[in-house]
């Protein structure tokens, strides 16, 4: 079983941008460059099969292996096992420099209603596609895309915030995960720097993150406010203090 951070999810999808700084500059600019659409994939109640289309916009042959994980989350850290029920056809391919390719992503089995399937679609360049120019990094390309299915069977997501001493909670109590971006915290009218953290959260259903602060945010007369975008809706409230 895998486990990652939201943050390497994410960091999945950006390829080098999210390499430490030292490391990108020794980088040499990968000469394979996939282009990938949708970047979100869904499969709704009674439609077992949806696409994808991968394009090669590098110099190179592009050669990739695809591989579905089932995504889960326990305490707040998200786990990945090979996924039995979802596949993806053709799983292993060459895509020519200026050509696409097509994939099918198929369910093995009927969606039960009430339950959201959560997986991840990992797509990863292979070993020998490019060859590294002398005295540079090779870096091999890595995306993965989120898939969700039957969540058109489960009630919306229902966010909640709670302050506690060094840390924010981000809780979901809805059925459909929880996907925020430009996440912002202000203790009395004052931006808190939240680092990579803000970028990218996913919260299931009954589950929670938490997300480091400064030791004194919560606890205070202060107001601790949270803003971000879920699913592209604007978000704003004001944080719980949990200060037991």
């Amino acid at each position: 079983m895998m486990k990652h951070s939201p943050l390497l999810l994410f960091c999945a999808i950006m390829v080098a941008a999210c390499l430490p700084a030292d490391a990108r500059s020794q980088a040499a600019t990968p000469r394979a460059n996939m282009n990938v659409t949708p970047l979100s994939l869904s499969l709704p109640s009674g439609q077992s099969a949806t696409q994808m289309l991968v394009r090669n916009q590098g110099e190179d042959r592009l050669a990739i292996q695809l591989r579905v994980f089932e995504w889960t989350q326990v305490d707040g850290e998200d786990h990945y096992a090979e996924a039995e029920d979802i596949i993806v056809s053709p799983s292993i391919v060459r895509i020519e420099p200026g050509q696409a390719q097509s994939f099918h992503v198929l369910s093995r089995s009927e969606h039960q209603a009430g339950r959201e399937g959560r997986y991840r679609v990992v797509i990863d360049e292979l070993p020998g596609t490019t060859v590294a120019r002398s005295g540079t990094a090779q870096t091999r390309l890595r995306l993965t895309l989120p898939l969700f299915t039957g969540s058109d069977t489960v009630a919306p997501a229902s966010p909640q915030f709670v302050v506690q001493p060094g840390k924010l909670l981000i809780g979901n109590s809805g059925g459909r995960v929880l996907r925020l971006t430009n996440l912002e915290v202000n203790a009395a009218g004052q931006p808190v720097d939240l680092g990579a953290e803000a970028a990218l959260q996913y919260v299931f259903s009954n589950s929670w993150v938490s997300i480091p602060l400064p030791i004194d945010t919560a606890c205070s007369d202060a107001v601790v406010s949270v803003s971000a975008l879920a699913a592209d809706e604007p978000i704003d409230a004001i944080a719980h203090q949990d200060c037991s």
